[in-house]
């Protein structure tokens, strides 16, 4: 995989067309990222057995050959103590779609590492950062910056850490300052979230109200406890991104309550709001002696 896209290719940049050459002779002008035909015999090692793998790699035979069978002790049992697959996410069942033992050659390694990388694509824009209609046209209303509006996106050769931040802040602010210009804002060009905020929640004697902190305004969340346990969660007043926060409003109390946990990922695209329903479920959880 380090092959496709690290030392082995010679990027040249022309940000909506590139021209990347490989060791193996290829050209390519097309949009988007050119997938070179490398064999696999440069990107996989293959062996029959565990012990001819590891002289391959240059590790010592007994060492992986005890790794593996570690790892198939546990894959056996469903089990990933390493990487705990399955434990956070739902459904919990989907771990026997990534967790078999080892047991039968051929046997294959691939070399991870780090690479190049970076994000390149999304909506065109004009010099006022608004989105661009198919048809040439801004959409009215509709910014965009950063990596995936394909400013500052350097496509497969990532200059350094943080080197699209700048063209995504100049972005923002030319965003910002177009849209306080504006003098044909219509009521049709935002919307608002009305909310029950401060309204009185009346709670039963087995729940229990948690309070965190969320990107428009506070998050509460009821949980209801029954012997010792979680059995039911819910979100009863945000003022979240309509599109955005509500991913994580209507997904992430299901994930904690399979869990029985607050110890759970982020829904993806809704950081904030995330952090937010798990804090106050820890808060409702820290008042209910969980």
């Amino acid at each position: 995989m380090v092959q496709a896209v690290g030392a082995d290719l010679r990027l040249m940049n022309e940000f909506w067309g590139q021209a990347v050459y490989t060791k193996h002779g290829e050209y390519s002008r097309e949009h988007g990222i050119p997938s070179p035909d490398i064999p696999e015999s440069e990107m996989v090692i293959v062996a029959d057995t565990l012990e001819a793998l590891a002289e391959k790699l240059g590790l010592d035979p007994q060492v992986l050959k005890r790794t593996v069978e570690e790892f198939n002790m546990y894959a056996r049992e469903d089990k990933d103590p390493i990487f705990h697959r399955g434990e956070t996410m739902a459904p919990v069942s989907r771990i026997k779609d990534t967790l078999a033992p080892l047991e039968k050659g051929p046997f294959r390694a691939i070399s991870v590492s780090p690479g190049c990388l970076g994000t390149r694509g999304g909506p065109r824009l004009n010099k006022h950062a608004q989105a661009v209609h198919v048809e040439g046209e801004p959409i009215v209303g509709l910014y965009a910056m950063g990596n995936c509006s394909g400013v500052g996106s350097p496509g497969m050769s990532y200059g350094g850490a943080g080197g699209t931040i700048g063209p995504a802040f100049v972005m923002g602010v030319i965003a910002a300052q177009h849209a306080a210009a504006r003098t044909d804002v219509t009521d049709k060009d935002f919307f608002v979230v009305e909310t029950a905020s401060g309204s009185k929640i009346e709670l039963k004697e087995n729940e229990y109200l948690g309070e965190g902190s969320g990107i428009s305004g506070p998050v509460k969340v009821k949980i209801t406890v029954e012997n010792g346990k979680m059995t039911a969660i819910e979100v009863v007043e945000h003022s979240e991104t309509v599109g955005i926060g509500d991913k994580a409003v209507a997904q992430l109390p299901q994930i904690i309550l399979d869990a029985q946990s607050a110890d759970v990922d982020v829904i993806a695209g809704a950081t904030i709001t995330s952090k937010a329903i798990i804090s106050a479920v820890k808060d409702a959880m820290s008042q209910a002696g969980l």
